[in-house]
C-alpha cells in the first residue's frame, strides 16, 4: 500500500520541474455541439461544456500536441472525428493572465464536419499571440 504524502510529493515534483522547465497551465473553456458531446484529450473523456487544462512552454516557439476525439450526435447518428491541438508556447502578458479562453463549436462547423470537412479553429492569445490550433477530421 502507498501513502498519500509519497504521491503528494511525486506530484509537487513534477509540478516544480515542469516550472523549472518554463512550462505553464493554460485552461481552455470548450463549448458547444448537441447535448452529449464528448471531447477526449489524450484519452481522457471531456463532457462540454467543460474545462480543459493544457501544458504549454512559457516561451514562444515550442508547442505540446495533444490528441483529441470528438462525438457528436446529428440527426442521421454519431459522428466521431479525430485529430490533435497543437498548443503554443507564448510570453504571457497581464491581460492574458486575466482573460479566459475559449472554444465554441458552432452548429454550422459541427455539420460540416460531420459532412467531411476539416475543421480547423485557430485560436489567440488575448495580447494577439497564437495559442493553440485544433484540427479534427471525420473517422
Amino acid at each position: 500500500m502507498r501513502c498519500n504524502g509519497t504521491r503528494r510529493r511525486r506530484w509537487g515534483l513534477f509540478f516544480g520541474i515542469a516550472l523549472l522547465a518554463g512550462c505553464s497551465s493554460t485552461p481552455v473553456y470548450f463549448e458547444g455541439g448537441p447535448p452529449g458531446t464528448v471531447m477526449f484529450v489524450d484519452g481522457k473523456p471531456y463532457h462540454l461544456p467543460s474545462r480543459v487544462e493544457f501544458w504549454r512552454y512559457a516561451g514562444n516557439g515550442q508547442s505540446n500536441r495533444y490528441n483529441i476525439e470528438m462525438v457528436f450526435s446529428t440527426p442521421t447518428g454519431d459522428v466521431t472525428a479525430k485529430g490533435y491541438i497543437d498548443v503554443y508556447g507564448f510570453a504571457e502578458s497581464e491581460v492574458d493572465k486575466v482573460v479566459s479562453n475559449s472554444c465554441k463549436f458552432e452548429d454550422a462547423q459541427l455539420a460540416s464536419l460531420a459532412g467531411g470537412q476539416t475543421l480547423i479553429y485557430k485560436a489567440v492569445t488575448a495580447s494577439k499571440q497564437p495559442l493553440y490550433d485544433l484540427t479534427l477530421m471525420k473517422k
